[in-house]
């Protein structure tokens, strides 16, 4: 249960960090990736901190 959690997050972590690399690399709508990928690094950190309060 524990591992499923972290896989989650990280995956989540894994795609915004993606999204916010491959907004800097493509020429047009640099900011549809860019604010997807920022919002699921902020989803991402709120999942840690509840995951950590729940231990």
């Amino acid at each position: 249960m524990i591992a499923q959690g972290i896989a989650i997050i990280g995956g989540i972590l894994a795609v915004g960090l993606f999204l916010g690399w491959l907004s800097f690399r493509i020429k047009r709508f640099k900011a549809i990736p860019f604010v997807v990928g920022i919002l699921l690094l902020l989803w991402g950190a709120y999942l840690i901190f509840d995951f950590i309060s729940v231990l």
